[in-house]
């Protein structure tokens, strides 16, 4: 659905920022590339029917970068395979919640049977547990960039929207449970250290960027969407993290207009839409998990394991 009020298109047209280019993390676009303005709440992300081989191969090629395929070799490794993992467990959670369950009738709707066979098994607590790792990453990246997202300007010409938007980002950044939910995940400023860091950290960049490019391979256009969507939310969260030169650097304060930090407004539309998909894919797997261990009490304690984070 690429409906777009002619208004709101004259107005985004018009808008500075769009393209999320300064950003180690992501690919630039071809000169001259044209872009289109969609609307997620009329293009939901849920089962599209893309599965299979074509799917399969593109998480295995994600799958194959070789910053994931050994995880266990440093923590900066460990790390990024969690961050994909964890993403990719989010994707699942939404699928689940959002099955095809009536084609005939269009019934969309939970899956017990998809959400056991992609999350409700002991087998698969731990991507659960890197759903939730992504997801600090990601409220972590928000709170240090909370200045600099206060002050954004939330354009798309229709007034009453722009200033609810822009109240709820402060209502966001001002409650207490962001820091404290996410007060150190990991230590950002021990990453990237010692005579490897540069060559580790270029290194997963490279990693990432090709993750983006194989995205664009993806033969289904939602599922695209979704995908370089998130993709680009992520790499404006390490974007965040990682801002400083050696990546141990304070959070950007107004005081200091933001230091180095400057985010497009791709960037930010990527961002927060990521966290809220990491929020929503946790709820979707709490109700679910409930749901099944009401179903299969034997499975409750599989279930419940997962929801703490290692």
């Amino acid at each position: 659905d690429r409906v777009v009020e002619p208004d709101i298109v004259d107005v985004l047209q018009h808008v500075k920022g769009w393209r999320g280019l300064s950003n180690p993390w992501m690919t630039e676009g071809e000169e001259g590339e044209e872009y289109s303005y969609i609307n997620l709440l009329a293009n939901p992300e849920r089962f599209t029917g893309y599965k299979g081989e074509d799917a399969a191969r593109i998480w295995s090629a994600i799958y194959s970068q070789s910053c994931i395929q050994q995880p266990h070799d440093c923590t900066e490794k460990r790390v990024f395979f969690r961050l994909i993992s964890g993403m990719h467990t989010s994707i699942s959670a939404h699928i689940s919640a959002h099955f095809l369950l009536d084609e005939e009738a269009g019934v969309w709707g939970p899956s017990s049977d998809q959400f056991k066979q992609r999350l409700g098994t002991p087998e698969v607590r731990q991507h659960v547990q890197n759903l939730y790792f992504v997801y600090l990453f990601v409220l972590r990246a928000v709170h240090k960039a909370g200045a600099l997202l206060e002050q954004f300007e939330y354009n798309t010409g229709d007034v009453e929207d722009d200033a609810h938007t822009t109240q709820l980002i402060k209502e966001l950044l001002a409650r207490q449970e962001l820091p404290n939910a996410c007060p150190m995940p990991f230590d950002e400023g021990r990453l990237w250290k010692g005579a490897e860091g540069p060559a580790l950290l270029e290194q997963a960049q490279i990693a990432f960027r090709n993750i983006t490019r194989i995205m664009d391979c993806v033969g289904c256009e939602k599922c695209r969407l979704w995908g370089k969507l998130q993709t680009l939310g992520l790499a404006t969260a390490l974007k965040i993290l990682f801002s400083s030169p050696d990546c141990s650097g304070t959070a950007p304060t107004s005081e200091d207009k933001f230091g180095r930090l400057t985010l497009e407004r791709n960037e930010v539309i990527a961002l927060v839409n990521l966290m809220e998909r990491f929020a929503a894919s946790l709820h979707y797997y709490h109700v679910m998990s409930e749901q099944q261990a009401e179903a299969e009490p034997e499975t409750l304690g599989a279930l419940a394991g997962a929801k703490t984070v290692s």
